[in-house]
């Protein structure tokens, strides 16, 4: 992986450095986190997150800053110059689940997630990349209200994250889960503002096999929401008309066995078939034996003379 504080940004490789502010730079809790962020982030190998290359901090400056690669063209900038299909809005909504996925299995939650922070390289819908993962939120909540509240987009973000909130308010998954449904809402247009949406999201955009999905996404309460990246993932796929649901119910399907009926289509009743007795056999005509011819008489020489009395 290389030294925490070793840049390995590669030559001929366009790349682009994340500063951090002087006054969280100087911050105790922060040197330690940034390289832990970008050691996280380089070990997944996802296609929907942005590549991580190094953290560094310079010498002269004492700045400490990130090299990922390029971010380009953001989401935020296009919502209004396309309209999306059915099909493009359950891709994206994957494509993203499935990185945040991978991030929350190495332990980093986004806390930020917005059309800003999803890069579309060359303005492609399906290569759309989560940028601008930052731990360094995590270590700085609950510092103060005011602070929490600047650290957070307040149209996105999920009720926990808002110092109204209470204390006791825990960030997970579900956190992500929630700002990920507005996201996407935002990203299907509408007549709706980011504060209305939030307040209000109209739900008719989405396909109507995806309003049960996001409705438990965006549900306030985080023991009430979908908790995890996997469970939207399953619900998408278990939607009614979903391709995954239509594969399944294909795999479920048990070819039905055939009875056989009698005349009036009732079952037959299995019984127990004799074997046929073989043909009778015609006895063999009896022939009579034939009758004896007589024989001839003898010849009067050859017959014995007559007894003398």
């Amino acid at each position: 992986e290389g030294e925490p504080g070793r840049a390995e940004a590669r030559p001929g490789e366009p790349d682009a450095p994340k500063i951090l502010v002087p006054q969280l730079a100087q911050d105790e809790k922060t040197p330690a986190l940034s390289p832990d962020e970008a050691r996280a982030l380089r070990r997944l190998s996802q296609p929907g997150l942005l590549r991580y290359r190094s953290c560094a901090r310079d010498p002269q400056s004492e700045l400490t800053y990130i090299v990922t690669d390029v971010v380009g063209m953001r989401l935020s900038s296009r919502l209004a110059n396309r309209k999306l299909r059915e099909e493009d809005i359950v891709a994206l909504t994957k494509r993203l689940a499935l990185a945040l996925a991978a991030a929350h299995g190495a332990g980093v939650i986004h806390r930020g997630l917005c059309p800003h922070a999803i890069a579309l390289p060359q303005g492609r819908l399906s290569d759309a990349t989560i940028t601008d993962f930052n731990l360094i939120k995590s270590a700085h909540t609950g510092q103060s209200a005011a602070f929490d509240d600047a650290m957070v987009d307040h149209d996105f973000c999920a009720p926990e994250q808002s110092s109204k909130s209470g204390e006791g308010a825990v960030i997970g998954p579900w956190t992500d889960v929630y700002s990920l449904a507005l996201v996407i809402l935002s990203a299907l247009g509408g007549k709706q503002s980011d504060a209305q949406r939030k307040a209000n999201p109209d739900l008719l955009l989405l396909p109507a096999k995806l309003r049960p999905v996001f409705e438990r996404m965006l549900e306030p309460k985080p023991s009430r929401r979908l908790q995890s990246m996997d469970d939207v993932i399953k619900q998408i796929d278990g939607a009614p008309g979903s391709r995954q649901s239509l594969l399944n119910r294909v795999q479920s399907v048990s070819l039905p066995r055939f009875r056989r009926t009698n005349a009036r289509g009732a079952p037959a009743v299995a019984r127990a078939v004799e074997p046929a007795p073989p043909p009778p056999t015609k006895p063999a005509p009896t022939v009579a034996p034939a009758a004896s011819a007589p024989l001839p008489p003898l010849p009067s020489s050859l017959r014995p003379a007559p007894s003398v009395p």
